[in-house]
């Protein structure tokens, strides 16, 4: 909507670790999105944005700070009895570095890179979130963004937050110094625009796609229900089960941990989602079952029902959308993992700062889908055509 109002005169970049992060927040008319390389440590894009790297990018990868970082060593960045938001370094349900015993600090990447991913390993540390900070002032020097007369747009995504939540979970000393770490970074990238764009000249905010849940074996552990379950064996059991009913065959295409896609069979689709829904509300652990296609479907007293509502896509979206309790997770050996419409993976900061943003706080519940609106309010340019329509307004 910026590129659309300013008739492309404003700069848009996105940038990140992640080829997504840098994609999807930069939009269809962005100018460039920059992500960073797990083979070569370099920082890349696509041939959509442009056919040959601009000189600054050339410059910065020359540096080599991927090497660099790969020869130094993660070690708690507080004195470790600071982190008191955690459980003890020596945890179960931790990954355990390929060329390590245990899931404690210190790691040494020097020694560690090369049997757990080289390049990728930079990622999973908060040294990822270090280079990225890095990059994001080569950007803004480079593409010289603040420095005409349009509004200029720079996604920044950090992503290592999410790798160590994932490696190590969410009450990890490793995630604890990963975000002491990241708000050092953030210090720094204020410094940088400030002296770069100027105070009063720009606006920040801050805000995350998902948050995390705690691993079950911790759950467990503590007294509170949680369980692992396996989305193979679901696939599985349904398969046996719709086989009796309509004779031998696979009749599931793909089952993941929220939805079920239905291989097109000489036999009604109808019936087989029918059945699909009645053996689903029997598996153990299931707490809702949504088959879009069946009109006996009522979302509407559901706590599930405005996340299905919101993102379901008849092109694309599974035939069926299920919802496991609370505490319950698609397996894995270590670590967490997110995706449900619970309060743990969907409860995010939201902080605003900069040009005329009033000092204060609320407590009055936003999306961040408000955070399109609030902008286009601020830059007082048009909303976007399928925007959330309720800007933040505390913050006017």
């Amino acid at each position: 909507e910026l590129k659309l109002f300013t008739n492309k005169r404003s700069k848009v970049i996105g940038i990140s670790l992640k080829d997504r992060g840098a994609i999807l927040p930069a939009g269809h008319l962005a100018d460039y999105a920059f992500w960073y390389s797990n083979k070569s440590g370099n920082f890349v894009t696509s041939t959509f944005y442009t056919q040959e790297l601009p000189n600054w990018l050339h410059q910065f990868n020359n540096r080599k700070l991927a090497d660099s970082l790969m020869n130094t060593t993660w070690s708690p960045f507080l004195p470790i009895e600071k982190y008191r938001n955690s459980n003890p370094d020596d945890s179960p349900f931790e990954r355990v570095y390929k060329g390590k015993e245990k899931s404690v600090f210190p790691y040494s990447l020097k020694e560690l890179h090369k049997k757990n991913g080289g390049y990728q390993m930079i990622v999973q540390t908060p040294f990822g979130n270090e280079l990225l900070t890095e990059f994001a002032e080569a950007t803004i020097v480079g593409e010289a963004l603040g420095k005409h007369s349009d509004t200029d747009f720079l996604a920044i995504s950090y992503s290592s937050t999410d790798k160590v939540g994932h490696d190590f979970g969410i009450r990890s000393k490793e995630l604890e110094d990963t975000y002491v770490r990241l708000d050092r970074e953030i210090e720094k990238l204020l410094i940088i625009l400030d002296k770069e764009v100027g105070k009063g000249n720009y606006i920040l905010f801050l805000t995350a796609d998902h948050a995390g849940s705690d691993n079950p074996k911790y759950l467990e552990s503590v007294n509170i229900s949680g369980q692992f379950y396996d989305p193979k064996k679901i696939e599985s059991t349904l398969n046996k089960k719709l086989s009796v009913d309509f004779g031998e065959n696979d009749y599931i295409s793909y089952l993941n941990n929220t939805q079920i896609y239905i291989d097109n069979h000489k036999v009604s689709k109808h019936a087989i989602l029918e059945k699909i829904q009645e053996y689903m509300t029997e598996i153990n652990g299931v707490k809702e079952v949504f088959v879009p296609r069946l009109h006996n479907q009522n979302i509407g007293n559901s706590v599930i029902g405005t996340f299905v509502k919101n993102s379901f896509n008849s092109q694309n979206s599974g035939d069926i959308i299920y919802q496991m309790y609370s505490g319950w997770m698609s397996r894995r050996s270590y670590g967490t993992s997110h995706g449900t419409s619970y309060t743990s993976d969907t409860h995010v900061p939201l902080l605003w700062y900069g040009c005329n943003i009033p000092k204060g706080e609320s407590i009055e519940q936003h999306s961040i889908t408000q955070i399109a609106p609030t902008l286009s309010f601020l830059l007082d340019i048009p909303l976007s055509n399928a925007s959330n329509t309720n800007p933040i307004e505390e913050l006017f």
